[in-house]
């Protein structure tokens, strides 16, 4: 997915740099926790958008999803999103006389595919045959060997493409942003009341 840029307020960290004068330090911590919350959220919106999109669970969905948190030395979060889709035997397929049909948020047909069991791994998937396929060299204590198989497992799309495709992108900036905004000031008004520390421990 896209690099969301968080742009904060001048004003606003102006205002809190003030708030925090007499507390040296705490405003790169208040910008960290702020940060992290609003990452936290990004992961959230996004196990959200990405379950409605495939019709998965938001459990499925967060398996696919990381985050990084920020530091008082780096102040920047990260919310990753999977490269690569989905397998669509996770989405109970149907296997017909011509292909293989699926329903991934919307209803497939691909023509010729097969519902195949790995002879070893007894992995199961929705496979198609390779158009270009050849065999690969690759060397082995014992010499040279053909390896590489005919057929590749069928997928849904990424979900960092579904939601790029989306108008999530501008949405999630938004709303981070709005939480970052809000935390600061949350965040400054506990350490100048007393209610809560700055000391940096790194997952302050």
């Amino acid at each position: 997915m896209a690099v969301l840029e968080i742009e904060i307020d001048q004003e606003t960290m102006r205002a809190v740099g003030e708030q925090l004068k007499a507390f040296p330090g705490a405003i790169a911590v208040v910008l960290k926790r702020a940060i992290d919350r609003a990452v936290a959220h990004i992961k959230s919106r996004e196990a959200k958008l990405i379950a409605a999109h495939f019709g998965i669970t938001q459990r499925q969905a967060r398996e696919r999803l990381w985050i990084r948190k920020a530091n008082t030395f780096n102040l920047e979060g990260r919310a990753r999103t999977g490269k690569i889709g989905w397998p669509l035997i996770l989405f109970d397929p149907e296997q017909g006389d011509r292909g293989v049909r699926v329903r991934a948020g919307r209803e497939v047909f691909i023509a010729h595919a097969f519902i195949q069991t790995m002879p070893g791994s007894g992995h199961v998937g929705v496979f198609s045959r390779s158009a270009n396929w050849a065999w690969r060299d690759k060397k082995s204590p014992g010499g040279w060997t053909r390896t590489g198989l005919p057929i590749f497992e069928e997928r849904t799309e990424s979900s960092a493409v579904a939601l790029m495709s989306s108008n999530a992108p501008a949405e999630l900036l938004k709303e981070a942003e709005e939480i970052v905004a809000r935390r600061l000031f949350e965040e400054a008004e506990l350490i100048w009341s007393g209610k809560r520390g700055y000391a940096d421990r790194g997952a302050a």
